[in-house]
């Protein structure tokens, strides 16, 4: 069994979130017991500086295509796959981005 700090819990939890797999699954495929995850998971929701008063951001994972004539902006969450036109307001992207973090 491999012992992490409430630090170290953060990003595996955002990763399954960000995953589009069950807890279960996530668990499953990382070999991380599903009760501990589960326990973890709650205790990062609790703490005060992940309030909706306080929302913490992450960093995602971007892949540039440099080969990309368009100029359309795509993005992946899970298994959805959004194409966008390059002038897309940042502002209503970023509140899109939000509600799919949910």
């Amino acid at each position: 069994m491999i012992r992490r700090t409430k630090e170290q819990w953060q990003p595996i939890v955002a990763q399954q979130s960000q995953s589009g797999l069950s807890a279960a699954a996530y668990c499953r495929e990382h070999g991380i017991n599903p009760k501990t995850f589960s326990l973890r998971k709650r205790q990062i929701a609790q703490r005060p500086d992940s309030s909706a008063a306080h929302p913490r951001h992450a960093f995602v994972p971007v892949k540039l295509n440099p080969g990309n004539p368009s100029g359309t902006l795509t993005l992946q969450v899970g298994p959805a796959l959004l194409r966008l036109p390059p002038d897309t307001d940042s502002r209503w992207l970023a509140h899109l981005l939000t509600a799919l973090q949910g």
